[in-house]
């Protein structure tokens, strides 16, 4: 597993299917592979165009004061834990006045939470927004 760490990313996933997609295109001998094929492209394709859409609304976060995030991020935690599962983490982006589908909150998510728990900490926001973040 230690190797395959990019496809716990949201671009590495996306990457994954189109790899897989292409290969099982090249190699197709009956039509099954041939519609595989197709299909993990097309999910390829549509990974990237949420990653995108979703990066772009992010940057909204990216560029508020630190101190303001980690507030949002504190008012946000219903459960007091100092964590936000994807429920708080939809509520938190929703309050920009911005459409977020399920899709785009997911992989804000994944693009958020570097420690790899399912939920974004202090720690992962800071990271994050850090010049070295994703």
């Amino acid at each position: 597993m230690q190797y395959f760490h990019f496809l716990f990313t949201f671009a590495g996933r996306s990457l994954g299917y189109l790899f897989c997609g292409l290969l099982t295109l090249t190699q197709w001998s009956f039509l099954g592979d041939l519609v595989v094929g197709a299909y993990m492209i097309l999910l390829a394709v549509i990974y990237i165009r949420v990653g995108y859409s979703t990066r772009q609304k992010l940057q909204i976060l990216r560029m508020r004061p630190e101190a303001e995030v980690m507030a949002l991020l504190r008012t946000h935690d219903a459960d007091r834990d100092g964590k936000l599962n994807s429920l708080e983490m939809a509520r938190l982006l929703r309050s920009f006045d911005i459409e977020w589908s399920p899709q785009e909150v997911e992989v804000a998510m994944l693009t958020m939470d570097t420690s790899g728990t399912g939920c974004v900490t202090v720690e992962d926001m800071s990271l994050w927004r850090s010049p070295g973040g994703n």
